[in-house]
Formats: structure tokens, C-alpha cells, sequence
């Protein structure tokens, strides 16, 4: 199967999650991420901002900064793969549609160094049980995995987004782990 055909069929399935079903386990992953030492350690957390049937992030990222974390968001600059990361400091306020629709931090909010990071949260339309993604085409993710190297990149998705393999390349990055409502896995 191609990257396309396994993007097509896993959004399919996924959007078939009710939203009470999404919320249940989007909760259940967030308590998992929680409870990780990598988390527990981390002072500033990259988290991606959920648009559509994505697990939802928005709960997660007010728990952190209830916790005291800082967090940070992406906010693309341009359609060719280009993103910023910017701290947020109250989602419901800073957080407006951006280039491609997703809701990403406004100009308020200040630009943070990847090299400041402790952990990122990484988004995906598919996983595999490696921890290798098939994102949604753009790349935006891939070059930032590439520039991360040394901080620990912990996927989240849901059960019904992995798979016993993707298809994937030399120069593909798999995460450290992934977290579903089920299980988190840990690679390498």
C-alpha cells in the first residue's frame, strides 16, 4: 500500500470515532503521556494543536501549563515546510486558524529554540509498532524530527491509527514512543 491509499484508508477510520469516543481516548492517552518519566521531566513540551479527528490535544496542553510546564506549538510560515515554535500561554486566546486551517499560536505569543525543547509530541496519520509515521504529506514534521536530534519524540494516536508496518525509507525518523489508549510502546 502507498503512503496515500494507507493516509485515505486510516482517516476514514478514523473519523468514524464519534467525538465522545475521541474524547475518552484522548483522555486515556493524556493520563499515559502524563505518567511518563520523560514528561514528568520535561519543563517545555512542543505539542501540535489537534484539528479534526486528531487526538485532542487542547485538554492536554491546559493540564501542562496548569502543571507549570511551557509550552510550545508549531505555527507554519510557509506551505513549503517551513515552521516556527512559539510558546503558549493560554490556548483559548492565542490560538487562531493558520495557513492550513489548524489553530496555531498568534503573534503574541514568543518564538522558542528547538534546541530549548525537553520532549515533542509528534502527529501522525498512521504508525507503525517501530515507531515510524505517515504524516499528511507535507513534510512539516519530518524536517523538524531531523533537526531534533537528542530530544525525545514521543507520538500520540490512537489504536485504530497503528499498524504492524508503514511504509518508510532510509531517511524516515521513527520516534522514541508512542502512546495509544492502550499501550505505550518504546523503540530503540
Amino acid at each position: 500500500m502507498t503512503k496515500a491509499e494507507l493516509r485515505k484508508e486510516i482517516l476514514c477510520i478514523r473519523s468514524q470515532l464519534s467525538p465522545e469516543e475521541r474524547r475518552q481516548k484522548s483522555a486515556a492517552i493524556g493520563a499515559r503521556l502524563f505518567g511518563l518519566n520523560e514528561f514528568q521531566a520535561a519543563g517545555k513540551v512542543l505539542f501540535f494543536v489537534n484539528f479534526g479527528s486528531e487526538v485532542e490535544t487542547l485538554p492536554m496542553i491546559e493540564e501542562a501549563l496548569l502543571q507549570g510546564k511551557l509550552v510550545v506549538a508549531p505555527k507554519v510560515k510557509s506551505r513549503q515546510g517551513e515552521m516556527e515554535l512559539r510558546r503558549l500561554d493560554d490556548p483559548q486566546t492565542q490560538l487562531q486558524p493558520g495557513i492550513m486551517g489548524i489553530p496555531e499560536p498568534d503573534e503574541t505569543c514568543p518564538p522558542v529554540a528547538l534546541e530549548e525543547i525537553h520532549l515533542i509530541i509528534v502527529p501522525a496519520v498512521a504508525w507503525d509498532e517501530k515507531g515510524y509515521r505517515v504524516g499528511y504529506g507535507g513534510g512539516f514534521y519530518d524536517r523538524l524530527l531531523a533537526r531534533a536530534q537528542g530530544i525525545p519524540k514521543a507520538g500520540i494516536a490512537f489504536e485504530c491509527q497503528v499498524i504492524a508496518e508503514v511504509p518508510h525509507t532510509g531517511h524516515d525518523l521513527s520516534v522514541d514512543l508512542l502512546i495509544t489508549e492502550k499501550r505505550t510502546l518504546r523503540f530503540k
